[in-house]
């Protein structure tokens, strides 16, 4: 077909252009009422704390608050400050903590017992071989 023929030219002009929704709904989810998103909120508040009394909730919790040490540590430096600025001295304390509480964590559980499951960063439940 000629680029410059009517029919062409009528058909790109057919072919829909711009945003095309699909996967809507007819009509909109129904809001949840104020007393169901409380008991969502409960229900998800209960299980985090749960979860935080866990090995692996207690090891990811002491990593979070050795991450944030150690930025702070970062910015410290960044700043020409020394250790024996307060920031600092706290934030290696709040390191040192950290690091306590993921060893205890650790030693609480023998080697491979956080999960049963594997994980990307469980070199055990990789296989090593490049086949």
């Amino acid at each position: 077909m000629d680029p410059d023929s009517p029919t062409r030219r009528r058909l790109i002009a057919q072919q829909p252009t711009g945003v095309a929704w699909s996967g809507l709904a007819p009509e909109p989810f129904p809001a949840p009422d104020a007393a169901a998103l409380a008991r969502d909120d409960e229900a998800r508040a209960t299980a985090r704390a749960q979860w935080r009394h866990t090995r692996s909730g207690r090891l990811l919790t002491a990593m979070t608050e050795a991450e944030r040490a150690v930025e702070t540590v970062r910015a410290c430096v960044a700043r020409g400050l020394a250790v024996s600025d307060a920031r600092c001295g706290l934030a290696l304390g709040a390191l040192d903590r950290a690091a306590a509480t993921a060893r205890q964590a650790m030693d609480a559980n023998p080697p491979g017992g956080l999960s049963q499951g594997a994980c990307a960063t469980n070199i055990a439940s990789s296989s090593l071989s490049t086949d």
